[in-house]
């Protein structure tokens, strides 16, 4: 696992550095920021919805521990890739097994972005200590300092 996300790390760094990661933000910035997803979580997306959470799960990981990736972020980006991860294999497969193409890919991604729409509009202006209580656990780090001063 660790080879596979400093890989990825490594290839993420050498697209950065390139100038490519920021092409595809500029160009998926409109559509991406419909669906909540901010522009520092957006290579984590791409890789997430081409290559799957085998791959985009350890980058997932690695950006939520550093905190470059808000919460918010993090959370709409989770919720688009549960329908939509390895958008471009799963899809061949149902092609491959006899589905026709264009209602796979088009309707699998109209779906995706459809419903995490819908989750954006319904949860945007929550309050934020609203948002992160009912979507994230508590940090077991910052509970056991709590429980220990109690």
């Amino acid at each position: 696992m660790t080879v596979i996300i400093f890989t990825l790390l490594t290839g993420m760094k050498l697209l950065e550095k390139s100038g490519f990661i920021e092409i595809l933000v500029k160009l998926l910035r409109p559509s991406l920021k419909i669906l909540g997803i901010g522009e520092k979580a957006i290579p984590v997306t791409i890789i997430g919805t081409v290559l799957g959470y085998a791959y985009g799960g350890g980058l997932i990981i690695q950006e939520s521990k550093s905190g470059r990736i808000t919460k918010k972020d993090l959370f709409y980006t989770i919720v688009f890739l549960s329908l939509c991860h390895s958008f471009i294999e799963d899809s061949l497969l149902m092609v491959s097994i006899g589905s026709a193409a264009l209602p796979v890919f088009l309707g699998r991604f109209v779906l995706a972005y459809i419903t995490c729409s819908i989750i954006v509009l319904l949860t945007r202006r929550m309050d934020y200590s609203l948002f992160l209580k009912i979507f994230f656990r508590p940090d077991p780090v910052n509970q056991a300092d709590t429980k220990k001063s109690i």
